[in-house]
């Protein structure tokens, strides 16, 4: 298999050799996020038409790019500089909502296109981003009209309550939260008659530590197994419409299927060993 561990030490030590690769950040131009998007174009085309891909999914979540301009800590950009201007989550999102449209006239209609966003960041576990129900309904409406079909809700833990000023009911996940408010956004379709887009619940399903803890058993670099049923309760009771599957299929590759069975009680601990290659 494919050592991860092999290749991002080799990145490490070529940046080390390499001191003229600058590493301090700085405000991209306009030019830098034009060659960025034509990037993400390429690369979304090239996998459906090389590769063999049956969808695309934006990754716009976690810290990363698009994630950058989501987040008003970490975006600062002026309004004179295109997608500029922090005040509103539209204004934010406006960048990810502008690759949407420009992956979905690049691939056709009938090729899925999803995006995942997150509160969390990989360098801040408590970021932010959505702090009222209103950010939540702009990025969805946004990024729904843009012509995304569904969104991957990326959470710690998939049942947390969201937090977010006027979430209704207590105690409501993200995912859940996003369910209720594309159903008031578009009841059956979207403006252009497409079905109203789907939301992924994902976040720690059957592994007790959440993502960046430490293993629960230190020696082996195991974690405690977790009652998944909550979640497809949850799933089962709409709160979302599909149930994301992250680290404990690494370790057990047929959990779906046990999980369908009743058999996920025998399934091994999901192994922080196996994040570091592909089986």
């Amino acid at each position: 298999g494919i050592n991860i561990k092999t290749i991002t030490d080799a990145a490490s030590q070529r940046l080390n050799a390499n001191p003229s690769i600058p590493l301090v950040a700085r405000e991209a131009t306009s030019e830098d996020v034009e060659n960025i998007l034509n990037d993400f174009v390429e690369t979304a085309v090239n996998a459906v038409t090389k590769c063999g891909f049956d969808s695309v999914q934006i990754h716009g979540a976690h810290g990363y790019f698009l994630d950058a301009f989501t987040s008003d800590f970490y975006n600062k950009r002026g309004e004179s500089l295109k997608y500029g201007g922090t005040d509103t989550m539209a204004q934010r999102a406006a960048i990810s909502a502008e690759l949407a449209r420009r992956l979905r006239k690049a691939l056709g209609d009938t090729v899925p296109l999803f995006i995942r966003f997150s509160q969390w960041e990989a360098q801040d576990f408590k970021s932010i981003k959505f702090k009222t129900v209103d950010d939540l309904r702009q990025y969805l409406q946004l990024l729904t009209e843009a012509g995304v079909d569904g969104f991957d809700v990326s959470t710690r833990r998939i049942l947390d309550p969201c937090g977010l000023e006027g979430a209704s009911p207590e105690g409501v996940s993200l995912a859940g939260l996003s369910t209720r408010v594309l159903k008031e956004l578009y009841p059956t379709t979207t403006a252009t008659g497409a079905p109203r887009p789907v939301v992924f619940g994902v976040g720690g399903v059957c592994v007790a530590a959440q993502f960046g803890e430490p293993p629960t058993n230190p020696l082996d670099r195991t974690y405690t197994i977790t009652d998944p049923t909550p979640a497809v309760d949850a799933l089962e009771a709409g709160e979302y419409d599909l149930l994301g599957l992250g680290r404990i299929v690494l370790t057990n590759a047929d959990f779906p299927k046990r999980l369908i069975n009743g058999t996920w009680n025998d399934i091994k601990p999901f192994d922080a060993h196996d994040t570091e290659r592909l089986n």
